[in-house]
């Protein structure tokens, strides 16, 4: 059965000035729950807002300005607490408060809301995020824990904190285009992952980078993992996935050591080398192998091989060289 999801927009520019603070108000406790939001303006504020259904899931994109958000216990006894939330930084920053955790918020980063209990999010800048509200009772399914979340932020450069920026950025992208079922599976697989990262240790994909990664780092370099396969995995094609510019996306590299190009062109020679030492691959030839990984001109991909591994393709398919 087709899913009849669709987008709905909000624009708090769609009131007069005065009452565009009071309008968001209006917005965030009738999307999600009670809360009670607060500025330090005269009432004019500008946010913008897409939202929909996922499966069991309410997926919003936010772009605003600076404000906080503080769910309190009288807000709890009188609504709903039957939710999670569950708040993805896209760029700005914020700092996440819920009981005794105190969380800095940074792009690529994953706030997680018990709306059982009291919390702030202080949203420090001009910011844009993804917002999930999800079933509370299927994490108490999942987590059986109290309080339900241990972990207030799932890091960026977590193995999980990659995988669900995917997560998120997928999920606002396919509102109303599967069919039901689809949705409803898809969105229990990443309710489910969301219950792992909870579970699991905080094992960075980049042992080497810390909270001081450049923003988003940690998702780019999964992503481009998984698409070294991809012949037109080009600068302009991976900053519009992650909706940055394609200099912010350089600049990512920065404390890597490598450029941009320097690192696909390791990976790719890397998963080049395995496939060439690995003897399922004996009679695959080696430009098909080269071609799988990118490498259109195989005057190049013999050089560069040569270069990294000082040996020739054909040489480190019949020594068996080590990979180094």
């Amino acid at each position: 059965m087709r899913s009849v999801s669709t987008i709905n927009s909000f624009r708090t520019e769609e009131v007069s000035v005065p009452e565009q603070f009071d309008y968001w108000r209006d917005f965030l406790c009738d999307t999600f729950i009670e809360m009670e939001p607060s500025n330090d303006g005269d009432g004019s504020f500008r946010a913008a807002v897409d939202t929909g259904e996922f499966g069991a899931l309410t997926v919003a994109t936010i772009s605003a300005q600076p404000h906080k958000v503080r769910r309190t216990k009288s807000n709890i006894s009188n609504s709903d607490t039957e939710s999670t939330l569950f708040h993805y930084q896209i760029s700005g920053k914020s700092v996440f408060r819920q009981g005794d955790a105190e969380e800095t918020i940074l792009p690529g980063d994953i706030a997680c809301m018990d709306t059982a209990h009291p919390f702030e999010l202080d949203l420090i800048d001009d910011f844009r995020c993804i917002t999930v509200k999800a079933p509370r009772n299927l994490f108490v399914s999942l987590l059986g824990s109290e309080p339900l979340f241990r972990k207030a932020r799932i890091r960026r450069n977590s193995v999980y904190g990659a995988i669900l920026g995917e997560y998120f950025k997928f999920s606002r992208r396919q509102i109303g285009t599967d069919e039901d079922e689809v949705e409803a599976m898809l969105s229990q697989q990443f309710c489910e992952t969301l219950a792992l990262a909870q579970k699991s240790d905080p094992v960075p994909i980049c042992r080497h980078l810390d909270d001081e990664t450049p923003p988003l780092l940690g998702a780019v370099l999964s992503h481009l993992r998984n698409n070294l396969t991809d012949g037109e995995l080009t600068p302009p094609k991976i900053a519009d996935h992650f909706g940055i510019s394609v200099r912010y996306l350089h600049r990512l590299f920065e404390p890597v050591g490598l450029t941009l190009g320097q690192w696909l062109l390791r990976q790719r020679l890397k998963r080049c080398f395995n496939d060439l030492t690995d003897p399922q691959f004996d009679q695959t030839p080696i430009s098909s192998i080269a071609y799988r990984y990118g490498f259109n001109d195989l005057s190049y991909f013999g050089r560069s091989f040569k270069a990294r591994y000082n040996v020739t393709p054909r040489e480190a398919r019949g020594r068996g060289v080590s990979n180094t």
